[in-house]
């Protein structure tokens, strides 16, 4: 297993969490997990053309390294109309990531996300030694 998205209800947000086998898969969780909100499973085509971004967010903290760079990719998706589902990812410390974003432009958003916030924002390891991220998206 590299990561699990899960859907948890909210009355008025998106909520999410990720589960995953290493810090690395959570990012990449995440970010298809926004992916998915912002364009639906069926707009997602590996066969597009890829749009491709470099990436470096420094934060003080873990749960502000994950909100940040989520907020970050975010603004790109508004910037250039695209989804990106996909990290390679050079570098993932407690408080910085860098690397590239994979996407693709698309023709509209299915779900329009104002910010990921940190309300009730969680990360942490399981008893199996899973990674867990609970995230919401304000939508």
């Amino acid at each position: 297993m590299s990561y699990q998205i899960s859907v948890l209800e909210h009355p008025a947000d998106i909520r999410l969490k990720i589960t995953a086998s290493s810090k690395k898969d959570l990012f990449q969780g995440a970010l298809k997990g926004m992916a998915l909100i912002i364009a639906g499973q069926e707009n997602i085509k590996k066969d597009e053309k890829s749009i491709k971004k470099q990436i470096k967010v420094s934060a003080p903290e873990e749960n502000s390294l994950l909100v940040d760079f989520l907020n970050e990719v975010l603004a790109l998706t508004d910037i250039y109309h695209s989804v990106f589902p996909e990290i390679e990812i050079k570098e993932l410390t407690e408080q910085k990531i860098r690397g590239v974003i994979k996407g693709q432009k698309i023709e509209e958003f299915k779900e329009e996300i104002k910010a990921v916030t940190y309300y009730g924002l969680e990360i942490f390891q399981n008893k199996k030694g899973l990674w867990e991220a609970i995230i919401l998206f304000d939508v």
